[in-house]
């Protein structure tokens, strides 16, 4: 139970996503390998999505004000596209990429 390979699948990375309208401030842009815990605030005057394509994690429809936890297990390397897909969101640069390295 105290193996290298556990220890290291059990490490847990918390990123904090604040929506606002038409932008994403994401507290960490590139992560390690393993479960990232997303915590998701909408901080502005119309609903949001956070989406990450690659990995199909998504938030619900949150209202201004709303709070969500997404939790995502990357296991390989490279950048995520994330956005948010609620009407034209996206063409107004809610939009951007996650790294994740080894």
């Amino acid at each position: 139970m105290s193996s290298t390979s556990q220890a290291a699948s059990t490490t847990t990375t918390k990123v904090t996503v604040g929506m606002v309208d038409y932008r994403f401030k994401l507290s960490l842009k590139t992560v390690h390998r393993g479960t990232v815990v997303f915590v998701v605030s909408n901080k502005g005057k119309v609903p949001h999505i956070f989406s990450i394509q690659r990995v199909h994690a998504v938030t619900p429809l949150m209202q201004p004000g709303q709070r969500h936890t997404l939790r995502v297990r990357f296991t390989k390397t490279g950048r995520y596209y994330y956005f948010c897909p609620v009407d034209n969101h996206v063409l107004y640069g809610m939009a951007g990429y996650l790294r994740v390295i080894a």
